[in-house]
């Protein structure tokens, strides 16, 4: 029993010792990527993004995903008729696509825990 105790204790250890050198080389990381905390944003500030192209793809799997299979998004012939004149993207695809770009700029490396919440967004137009 006690043999057991501190062949745990020794894993444990190992394992504190590697997170202690991946935390070492995530700070490292920062420097490199460019991460940015909270306090370093301004407001109003804008960037560039990668770009993204939006596919068939996308659009059937995210349906999928969610269970929004909801025609304006799935059918075309269904929204010829529409004042939008084709199907429109789901908004909340467009949520997570801003978000997978803005992770791709760098900003977030390192230095992001948790999304918290989206306070502020607004659907001005489909896509």
């Amino acid at each position: 029993m006690i043999e057991a105790l501190r062949s745990k204790m020794r894993r444990m250890r190992s394992l504190f010792r590697f997170n202690r050198k991946a935390l070492r080389f995530a700070f490292m990381l920062e420097d490199v990527m460019g991460g940015r905390f909270f306090e370093e944003w301004k407001e109003g500030e804008e960037f560039v993004t990668p770009s993204r192209t939006v596919t068939e793809t996308d659009l059937v799997m995210f349906a999928a995903m969610s269970g929004d299979y909801n025609e304006l998004h799935t059918s075309e012939e269904f929204m010829k008729g529409s004042r939008f004149g084709r199907r429109i993207g789901h908004g909340l695809l467009g949520l997570a696509l801003s978000h997978g770009l803005l992770f791709r700029t760098g900003f977030l490396e390192t230095t992001v825990i948790a999304l918290m919440g989206v306070d502020s967004w607004k659907f001005l137009s489909p896509f």
